[in-house]
């Protein structure tokens, strides 16, 4: 969601994801397996701030591969929200793959967001773009953008969180659930 934690907050969670692939030929160039659907778990955390920032960072991992993933990222409450306004926030981001030999990929992500709560609940969407940088041993260095959209709910029930979440972005779609704690 959009919302800021605030200084006092913090979201610590795990999520479980399935991104499914149009690109099943050229993973397997570089990872050995043959797939159209990456199972991928990951840990996070963030810490809320003064002034309306958020920072976080996480790790994860692709099931049943050796290619993790570790990123952070700082998010700007432009609008705190309240009763009647949504909250609205800017977000920037960045992660690197590991775990495939002569291989760095390198994604740096922008990104609007809007949330609003109701009892519990809190809706959420946001749109950006993805700047890729690839480079592989002996192949051509590959950079390029693709446009993000998602959208989501979130559930906090006293300090317990759970989330679900329907990124696109270019042509791969992906569905997450998260399980945490939310204060």
């Amino acid at each position: 969601p959009a919302a800021p934690l605030g200084i006092s907050g913090f979201d610590v969670s795990g999520t479980a994801s399935v991104t499914n692939t149009q690109a099943g030929a050229v993973w397997n160039q570089v990872s050995g397996d043959d797939m159209n659907q990456l199972v991928q778990t990951k840990l996070s955390i963030s810490k809320g701030l003064t002034g309306g920032w958020d920072m976080g960072g996480f790790v994860s991992k692709v099931s049943s591969t050796h290619v993790s993933v570790a990123g952070i990222h700082v998010k700007y409450a432009l609008l705190e929200g309240n009763a009647i306004t949504p909250a609205i926030a800017v977000r920037g981001s960045h992660s690197r793959m590991g775990g495939i030999s002569g291989m760095t990929l390198n994604n740096t992500g922008l990104d609007v967001l809007i949330s609003k709560g109701f009892v519990g609940f809190t809706p959420y969407a946001g749109v950006g773009t993805v700047y890729t940088n690839a480079t592989a041993t002996g192949q051509r260095d590959e950079s390029f953008s693709q446009a993000k959209s998602f959208v989501g709910v979130s559930w906090n029930i006293l300090l317990f969180n759970l989330s679900a979440e329907y990124d696109r972005t270019g042509k791969n779609s992906s569905v997450g659930v998260k399980a945490g704690v939310r204060f």
